[in-house]
């Protein structure tokens, strides 16, 4: 049985709360981002790539390009599945406290963050923690 480590769990909630998303269908995930911010999807790719398997497509998605990979469909990614769609649709998890950590915090703020003066602000992580 392939498990994930507690850093790369860490990982998959950032993404998760970022732009990733999983189907229940074929209980597997799914991250896409620009093609401008390609290297951070490659190097989220590269952490996770264990549990992917194929590598990284480019993919036109609403009149924009993107590169997008998508993970095995394995039991690891059960958990998480019921804790981001607790409704069948996305939403963030009622115990994030519990379950979001440094590493999580910094891939939600790399996929979805952007940059102002002199700091970094994404106004739904911050009413989130707020």
């Amino acid at each position: 049985m392939v498990s994930l480590t507690p850093y790369l769990y860490g990982v998959v909630v950032g993404l998760m709360l970022s732009d990733a998303w999983m189907s229940k269908k074929h209980k597997n995930g799914s991250l896409k981002q620009s093609i401008k911010n390609s290297s951070y999807l490659f190097s989220s790719f590269f952490q996770l790539s264990h549990y992917c398997s194929s590598y990284p497509y480019v993919v036109n998605s609403r009149g924009f390009i993107a590169v997008a990979f998508v993970t095995r469909s394995l039991t690891c990614f059960t958990g998480l599945y019921s804790c981001f769609y607790e409704t069948g649709k996305k939403c963030v998890p009622s115990d994030i406290y519990n379950i979001l950590t440094i590493q999580g915090l910094s891939h939600w703020i790399c996929g979805d963050g952007s940059y102002v003066k002199g700091g970094t602000c994404k106004h739904k992580v911050f009413q989130l923690l707020m």
